[in-house]
């Protein structure tokens, strides 16, 4: 699907093909990249690695629940409009 999306509209599209063996040779860099909130960082990690041979800034989707409050601990103490 991003293939054709970018064949699409002219956009640069870069592939790669992580294998099982990636893995342990990178758990060492992986485990110290933990960090609240814990879910995705070993797909995290080897996305970041790949998309920093080709940009330099990248925008993503994370951090999007704890600005809307659909985490319960990230929720503010007291709803809005209450007071």
């Amino acid at each position: 699907m991003a293939r054709w999306v970018a064949r699409k509209y002219g956009t640069e599209h870069h592939e790669e093909t992580i294998e099982f063996a990636d893995f342990p040779l990178n758990l060492r860099r992986i485990l110290s990249c933990f960090d609240e909130p814990f879910s995705g960082v070993v797909s995290t990690y080897f996305l970041s690695q790949f998309m920093a041979r080709h940009v330099k800034v990248a925008i993503s989707g994370d951090g999007a629940d704890e600005l809307f409050g659909s985490y319960f601990v990230a929720s503010p103490g007291v709803p809005h409009g209450s007071l």
